[in-house]
């Protein structure tokens, strides 16, 4: 039986933090011992390494150069190389949402455990990107970098034709809003339910004459390549807590579905996760859970609005399920957040 692997991130990724940090004069011995990150293990790019030291490395940069915003700075000079591979692929797609989609569908080639979608609402398209391991906290430093190098590749993308419409991160403001909304050129909205840029779906259909297509084909047959290569390494549970995405969570996933959205049979799926003692069930929950977590510390969604987000249609459902989870109804757990860290979240 396969057993769950921690969570990666390509070295190609963590070099190109590493070097922006070099040019900031931070002191990287200290910085990437503090984080268990040892130098020799960045010198193949071909490598991994955990993607908690990765995003412990942000953090401990934002605390050794007391700038609380700097993953915010540090975007503002990622191009494409930032995502190798992939950050080329966004640039020479045929538009700007099928780039937007292919970032999605093979971010998992670059950095493990990471929710990313493309999703049309109206007039309006949003591209989340969130850490799927609840384990790997605090994040605030990774999910402004993250935002920003979308925006980043965007603005390359449509060259000035496409600028967000607003931005949303999951957790609080650490600096005054200004600062936030001069780095993203749009307002921006804290403690949503998660971290996404806005854009007009209309914008999705503009086309590049950067990159050529041709272009295209090599380096999403490059990236299909590892993505097949890791799903030898992945157990088959994680591949299904993957597909449990935040959305798929609040349209109310069904087994079928999600055998459908996996490509598989129903019957494969079912004996899967059965011969790694796990159950659909209970992968849902383990997802409902963190997911709720989540949202009712980071967000100012009601109690009514998380049960929803989750796929509950009553509130007394979801109730009765947090308390399963954590013998606390979901008010106490929100009302011992707010005590905990004194920051009188305020919430419907």
């Amino acid at each position: 039986m396969k057993v769950a692997v921690e969570p990666m991130v390509s070295v190609l990724v963590a070099r190109e933090l590493v070097e922006r940090l070099r040019e900031l004069g931070l002191p990287l011995g200290k910085l990437l011992a503090s984080v268990d990150i040892k130098p020799s293990r960045l010198e193949d790019v071909n490598d991994h390494i955990p993607l908690r030291s990765y995003v412990a490395l942000f953090e401990a940069a934002a605390e050794f150069s007391k700038d609380p915003l700097i993953g915010l700075s540090l975007s503002a000079s990622a191009g494409p190389e930032t995502l190798g591979a992939l950050g080329f692929l966004v640039l020479s797609s045929d538009t700007l949402g099928q780039g937007l989609a292919n970032l999605c569908r093979y971010v998992s080639a670059v950095q493990d455990a990471t929710d990313n979608a493309v999703e049309v609402d109206g007039e309006l398209a949003s591209i989340s990107y969130q850490i799927r391991d609840d384990r790997i906290s605090p994040r605030r430093q990774d999910a402004e970098y993250s935002l920003g190098v979308i925006i980043r590749l965007i603005r390359a993308y449509a060259g000035g034709r496409c600028d967000p419409v607003e931005v949303h991160l999951e957790h609080g403001p650490e600096g005054p809003r200004r600062r936030y909304e001069h780095a993203f050129s749009c307002p921006v909205y804290f403690r949503q339910t998660r971290n996404a840029v806005i854009v007009k779906s209309s914008d999705l259909t503009i086309r590049s004459v950067a990159l050529s297509d041709a272009l295209a084909v090599i380096l999403e047959s490059q990236l299909r390549d590892r993505l097949e290569s890791k799903v030898g390494v992945q157990s088959f549970g994680d591949r299904v807590v993957g597909a449990l995405t935040p959305t798929s969570i609040q349209q109310k996933v069904s087994f079928a579905r999600l055998a459908q959205e996996m490509r598989v049979s129903q019957s494969t799926l079912y004996r899967r996760l059965n011969l790694e003692k796990k159950s659909f069930q209970g992968l849902l929950d383990d997802r409902r859970e963190a997911l709720a977590k989540r949202l009712l510390a980071n967000s100012r969604m009601s109690i009514a609005e998380v049960a929803s987000a989750l796929g509950y249609a009553e509130n007394a459902s979801f109730t009765r399920a947090f308390r399963r989870w954590t013998n606390l109804s979901p008010r106490q757990f929100r009302d011992g957040i707010r005590y905990a860290d004194g920051s009188g979240l305020r919430a419907g």
